[in-house]
């Protein structure tokens, strides 16, 4: 996507940032309650101190006011919608 809005110099190729795989909600839900999990949660997690852009200049500013827009939306959408960056998942494993 970056390459094709010609925006690939923005984040190095090598980095990490990416996946290949993006799961939603429901799926992690689904995925865990089939592995014998109960009372899972997931939500958005706090932004971390790193910078994986190399950007050095307003990472932090910017990653935390996206994390508020996330959890904005979070929380307007009654805790359905998750889409910040990184998400936490809590579990508990009903094996123990």
């Amino acid at each position: 996507m970056l390459k094709k809005l010609h925006l690939e110099h923005m984040v190095p190729y090598h980095s990490s940032i990416y996946h290949i795989f993006n799961f939603s909600k429901k799926t992690l839900k689904w995925v865990l309650r089939d592995k014998g999990f109960s009372r899972i949660k997931v939500e958005n997690s706090w932004p971390t101190v790193a910078d994986p852009y190399g950007v050095k200049k307003g990472i932090k500013g910017f990653k935390m006011f996206s994390f508020f827009i996330a959890q904005c939306v979070y929380f307007l959408s009654f805790c359905k919608l998750t889409f910040a960056p990184s998400i936490e998942v809590f579990a508990e494993n009903a094996k123990n």
